[in-house]
């Protein structure tokens, strides 16, 4: 099983921000957990986000819904504190996952966590 604590997407809000795990080897990943953070008082989350992933870190797949033929836009967090956690099916088979927000409450600020696991496990 993978597990990846992120915490770096903490920032000014701007166009085309994001956050990008190297999970060092393709992986099976077949689930995200999301929470928002509260940073001097100030509440702030995502509320929706999109996923690309990429083997070589250069060119980018969004994830699709299958069903809509369209990019999968996933339920984020309604508060800084609530785990929210989106099944990811079909899984992304990849080596870099990145997540990028569509719609934030405050700053864009994001702790995730990947679910899935490696070829080996």
């Amino acid at each position: 099983m993978i597990r990846t604590n992120q915490h770096p997407l903490s920032q000014t809000v701007q166009e085309g921000s994001r956050n990008t795990v190297d999970l060092l080897v393709p992986t099976k990943v077949t689930g995200i957990i999301t929470q928002g953070a509260k940073d001097f008082g100030h509440v702030q989350f995502v509320g929706s986000y999109k996923l690309a992933y990429s083997n070589d870190g250069e060119h980018w797949t969004v994830y699709q819904d299958e069903k809509q033929r369209k990019d999968k836009v996933f339920q984020g967090n309604f508060d800084n504190d609530t785990h929210r956690k989106n099944v990811i099916d079909p899984p992304i088979y990849a080596r870099h996952i990145r997540i990028l927000p569509w719609s934030w409450y405050g700053r864009i600020t994001l702790r995730s966590e990947l679910l899935g696991c490696t070829e080996e496990e």
